[in-house]
């Protein structure tokens, strides 16, 4: 489980994505077309990078700052609220010291159980999880009566992400809270921060509650993000009505110009959210089921061998699939993770496949970047190269379908998805920074696999 902030690529307008995981987000061709020459864009992705910067330059303060002065930092986070503590959660991955003065002051912080007391309690188990390299236990933290109010904040909705992953058994005994935070959709007091998270909040929901209610609860996540969606635009609409009549570079037009900015920052997130609701894997229709058809045009190994030509040839493996592109950081942050897990496991019983699309350029970090839009036999070379310069050990296979695909779920890289050995999805929107809930997948399927074998 990743603790980092999302990394935005020059190419694409992007928003900050509360989830857990790092990931870089993408812009579909509306989208572009629609808002990437609106000057409301513009100005969002200057604010954004403002936000991006300020939040690296507190990390490096805290990685570079003397020992007095690391200390008084460290003394500084007792006096922050949860959200603050999140928004600042970039300098715990600093240095395990940094780390451990996060936990510590969070434990006292989690003591009383009230909302603050919750989401402190959740940021210290997605801390502690990371420490221990080990998948985050979200039972205790239901039992907390503040569980259901705390979801609803910032820093509380995070749990949702894990929530997501667990079992119906484990979620049974608190479906009655599903239904409750469900319940805010249709009385209009839904938060901002269960609203960005409803695609997530219907997929706990599948976990968690029969059939017809997970539906219902897709229907009424629909609604919601298209109604809101509605009223940002007609907001919007409102604010650059105002602007014509306000005195260019005043106080009010530069008011208005954030609070535009800010309206076209939650409308890309929600639309982000809206295709996802709308996919395969919104709808409930890709955990258990065969996986979407992937068409592969180029599969590599970083020797230039050809191990496969399409994933129907791996049947009888357990398949990760890694969604990736190598402009994206994240991506090739979480390439140790990968390296680990195609250490980890034989080839001839699991395949670890890096899925990418046709970028129009590479990426390159060990040499000059190339751009090659239309050149796609110069593409694949420099992905070789780059393959072999950052030591990639598992299979890359550039597919036809856009890397963003909407069938598998993805709607931010990395991405991983895993299939079982009939070619069935079992999980999807992994992170591989989570490598310990991957394994546990993998692990899973094996034992399966022994366990059928030894009862023929």
């Amino acid at each position: 489980m990743s603790l980092g902030q999302s990394c935005p690529d020059t190419r694409f307008p992007h928003q900050h994505s509360h989830s857990q995981r790092d990931q870089c987000l993408p812009s579909v061709a509306d989208e572009w077309n629609t808002h990437i020459m609106n000057p409301t864009t513009v100005t969002a992705c200057v604010l954004l990078s403002t936000i991006m910067l300020s939040g690296c330059a507190s990390e490096v303060t805290t990685s570079t700052a003397p020992p007095a002065e690391k200390k008084a930092v460290e003394r500084d986070l007792a006096t922050m609220k949860a959200s603050q503590l999140f928004d600042q959660r970039a300098r715990a991955a600093a240095s395990p010291q940094v780390r451990d003065e996060f936990i510590a002051v969070l434990a006292e912080k989690s003591a009383p159980d009230d909302v603050q007391g919750f989401e402190c309690a959740v940021l210290q188990a997605m801390l502690i999880s990371q420490r221990d390299d080990k998948p985050m236990d979200p039972m205790p933290l239901l039992k907390r009566s503040a569980a259901q109010n705390g979801m609803q904040t910032k820093v509380g909705s995070e749990l949702l992400d894990v929530l997501a992953n667990a079992s119906p058994a484990d979620l049974a005994p608190h479906a009655d809270m599903v239904r409750a935070l469900l319940a805010t959709l249709s009385d209009g007091k839904a938060s901002t921060a269960i609203i960005m998270k409803l695609d997530t909040l219907v997929d706990v929901a599948r976990v968690a509650l029969p059939e017809q209610e997970a539906t219902a609860a897709h229907t009424a996540a629909l609604a919601c993000v298209k109604a809101t969606i509605a009223k940002n635009t007609a907001m919007a609409a409102t604010l650059r009505d105002a602007r014509s009549t306000e005195t260019k570079g005043s106080k009010e037009a530069k008011d208005s110009a954030k609070k535009s900015a800010r309206l076209e920052l939650s409308s890309l997130g929600l639309r982000r959210i809206l295709r996802r609701l709308e996919s395969a894997a919104g709808r409930g229709e890709l955990t258990g089921r065969t996986a979407p058809e992937l068409h592969c045009e180029w599969v590599r190994n970083a020797d230039g061998s050809t191990p496969w030509n399409q994933l129907s040839d791996l049947r009888g493996k357990i398949v990760v699939i890694d969604f990736w592109a190598t402009w994206c950081g994240p991506c090739v942050a979480s390439f140790p993770k990968m390296a680990l897990l195609r250490a980890r496991y034989p080839a001839d019983k699991v395949a670890i496949v890096g899925v990418t699309s046709l970028q129009g350029r590479v990426a390159h970090r060990q040499r000059a970047p190339v751009k090659c839009p239309g050149d796609i036999q110069r593409e694949q070379q420099e992905t070789m190269l780059f393959m072999q310069d950052m030591g990639m050990t598992w299979t890359v296979a550039i597919t036809k379908e856009d890397v963003f695909n909407k069938e598998f779920g993805v709607v931010g890289i990395p991405s991983l998805a895993v299939l079982d050995q009939d070619g069935n999805v079992v999980r999807a929107g992994l992170s591989a920074s989570d490598e310990p809930s991957v394994r546990a997948v993998i692990d899973s399927l094996l034992a399966r696999e022994a366990a059928d074998t030894k009862v023929r």
